[in-house]
């Protein structure tokens, strides 16, 4: 935003009506004009219908193993059958895609953004996540009023998970090549639009300096700075039901010895993904965070991440010794400040896990499959193994140190603080 600024743009932001307040206090500067609008006012029968398509017609590991679930939680066999039917005829075919975007604009196209287009003249309009449901809407109005449009693939996931990219932008952004390979692969994007920038928010990481160790410890309520501080990212209820367990075998190892007394377990719970851990005993050894801004009658899911927490996940991470991980991105934040991390590969005390639910299923996931597939994060099988890592990484940081270092080659693609000016230059520019 900082850099479109200096560049002379002004920049209309549309949010959803209840974070209108929380982002006119982020984006309170000369040329940023914020309006609201409810993505859930055009969900029509009609839109239902074509979004509930567009799922069917991408063919990836991710989209079979969530139909998997949803059939061993009581989605029913016929159901599954079904769906998977469609995918494995229509789902790998260009021609079907090409053939639904158009069925989707020229029969399900709403101008949901007609009044601001005649208010503000947009010179071109980006959307920073073209699977989104608001994204799709204010594409669609602007192909329809010929305004130039660049979309941006918003996570390492969302080509695999969220079905099929509904409009194609004029230009797409990708973060690295992975991402380039399935726009291309699966999405059907042309590669002569497709630019790759790398992942903006690790300029700020770069460029982040996290205060002193003395001062964080004192945030966590006066712990001593010698103490050995561990971060635990739980997978969260929408994906397994174990979390609890691995955080009672870390307290059990912690009591009989297994692990150092000194050991701090900060567990952060995902922003917009909560975790039942009522059965989970906690100690003074364990430290649970809930970061994030909720806002009223939007649910979890639509939380968001203010600058205070940002700081302080990046202060955890500087400060830790060592990262413990289920099916999180914060692999790559961990590689990205060099900090040992671990992946969680088990359920806990449990031995009969449906697939669909399993640990297992998400590692299978495309996105996390080709980052484990990188190394540089040892999958732990069982409680001694995870014992055995977190000892050895105590003693041995540096242990998988190029490991680590491919992670932020294949996913961060450069880590050169400049994928803001290289997304900056694309919306800026008229090719």
């Amino acid at each position: 935003m900082d850099e479109l600024l200096v560049r002379g743009a002004k920049v209309v932001l549309f949010v959803p009506p209840a974070k209108k307040d929380f982002y006119k206090s982020v984006y309170n500067r000369k040329n940023i004009f914020i309006e609201t609008f409810d993505a859930d006012s055009g969900k029509g029968k009609r839109e239902q219908l074509f979004k509930s398509l567009s799922l069917l017609l991408v063919s990836t590991n991710a989209m079979r193993f969530r139909k998997i679930k949803m059939k061993q939680t009581g989605g029913g066999t016929i159901k599954y059958l079904y769906q998977r039917s469609i995918t494995a005829v229509f789902g790998n075919i260009k021609l079907v895609k090409r053939v639904f975007r158009w069925f989707d604009f020229n029969f399900n196209n709403p101008d949901a953004f007609v009044k601001y287009f005649e208010k503000y003249s947009p010179h071109v309009v980006f959307s920073p996540d073209v699977f989104g449901a608001g994204d799709i809407f204010i594409l669609k109005s602007a192909k329809k009023h010929g305004v130039r449009t660049v979309g941006m693939v918003a996570s390492w996931d969302n080509n695999t998970t969220k079905g099929l990219m509904r409009l194609m932008p004029d230009v797409l952004v990708v973060q690295n090549e992975i991402i380039k390979e399935e726009s291309v692969k699966i999405q059907t994007v042309p590669e002569s639009i497709i630019r790759v920038s790398g992942i903006a928010h690790y300029d700020y990481y770069k460029g982040y300096k996290p205060i002193p160790r003395e001062d964080f410890f004192k945030k966590l309520g006066g712990i001593p700075p010698k103490k050995k501080l561990v971060l635990f990212s739980p997978a969260g209820d929408k994906f397994i039901s174990t979390d609890w367990q691995i955080c009672e075998i870390l307290r059990h190892a912690i009591e009989k010895g297994e692990l150092p007394q000194d050991i701090i377990i900060i567990i952060r719970i995902h922003p917009t993904n909560p975790v039942n851990l009522d059965k989970f005993k906690t100690n003074e050894n364990f430290i649970i965070e809930k970061p994030g801004i909720s806002f009223a009658n939007m649910g979890d899911k639509k939380n968001e991440l203010d600058k205070e927490s940002l700081h302080h996940l990046l202060d955890t991470l500087h400060h830790s010794e060592l990262v413990i991980n289920v099916v999180s991105s914060l692999v790559i934040d961990a590689a990205v400040l060099d900090k040992p991390v671990i992946t969680i590969g088990f359920e806990g005390w449990e031995s009969r896990v449906p697939f669909g639910s399993s640990v297992k299923r998400y590692h299978s996931d495309e996105n996390m499959a080709k980052l484990l597939a990188i190394g540089g994060t040892p999958i732990v099988k069982n409680e001694k193994e995870l014992i055995e890592q977190i000892n050895t990484y105590l003693k041995y940081p540096e242990k998988d140190k190029s490991g680590r270092e491919k992670i932020v080659e294949k996913q961060c693609w450069r880590l050169d603080g400049k994928a803001k000016f290289r997304i900056a230059d694309v919306i800026m520019s008229n090719n």
